[in-house]
């Protein structure tokens, strides 16, 4: 065999490697979820403030999970070095890797406070070296869903359509491009762009506190990263993919410039 063709069959491999080398995750919660107060592979670990509760339980004719807020963990009701308005948000992390990140969330028929915050979908965006790029939020409250674009801190968009209370309803975003594209139901409501990200490293599911305290649950289901991101990719695009990486190589084999 040539070494220029040894050198495409290379770069064909080199490609699959990159291709596979994105772990997925899913959870339909129908068994109890592993827990932690630290960062731990396989686990869920605070983020910010621990929540009351964070379980699998019966409900709506399913086991879900379910993520309870307690009025007890109020911002004045806290330790002094957990009283600022950031540990209002009280949540757990998941770590895992993908381009794409849905779930289900039940829309609680109590969540009619338009003045508060109820639940999100948080993830941490990542670098090709893995550094924070930002974070890909959408969330319910405030009187409706909206999402977060991480290049203006502080700006929220509120998602144009309304939706009822009592369903569920089906919130992620996906890494397309240069952009994190935001769905609800499958639909595009918005997209902001992804700041060099190419991909996630983690998942966080939260719940909002407030300085009086309230209690609450939410309720979520079928997490997952998306499969398309996951899957064997196209004969054609694993064809592109070494011939991309045996163009690199050619060049690599010029002298290099002092």
């Amino acid at each position: 065999m040539s070494k220029q063709l040894s050198r495409y069959f290379l770069a064909l491999a080199v490609g699959l490697g990159f291709a596979a080398n994105v772990t997925a995750a899913s959870f339909d919660f129908s068994s109890p979820v592993a827990i932690s107060a630290g960062q731990a592979p396989g686990a869920w670990y605070i983020d910010r403030y621990q929540p009351a509760g964070f379980e699998t339980v019966a409900f709506d004719g399913d086991q879900r999970l379910r993520q309870s807020i307690s009025r007890s963990d109020c911002q004045t009701c806290r330790d002094s070095a957990y009283s600022g308005g950031f540990y209002n948000t009280q949540g757990r992390k998941y770590d895992l890797s993908g381009t794409r990140l849905s779930i289900d969330l039940w829309l609680d028929d109590d969540w009619t406070d338009a003045s508060r915050r109820y639940a999100g979908l948080w993830a941490t965006g990542a670098d090709a070296s893995n550094a924070t790029t930002g974070w890909p939020i959408i969330e319910f409250g405030l009187g409706g869903l909206r999402f977060w674009d991480s290049q203006a801190p502080g700006a929220w968009t509120n998602v144009a359509q309304s939706f009822a209370l009592g369903q569920w309803i089906n919130i992620g975003f996906e890494l397309v491009g240069s952009a994190w594209v935001y769905e609800v139901n499958g639909a595009v409501v918005g997209s902001v762009d992804a700041l060099g990200a190419v991909g996630l490293k983690d998942v966080i599911l939260q719940g909002h506190n407030t300085m009086a305290g309230v209690s609450y649950d939410i309720h979520w289901d079928n997490l997952s990263t998306d499969p398309r991101a996951n899957r064997v990719p196209e004969p054609g695009a694993l064809a592109l993919a070494g011939l991309a990486l045996l163009g690199a190589c050619a060049v690599r084999r010029r002298p290099l410039a002092r």
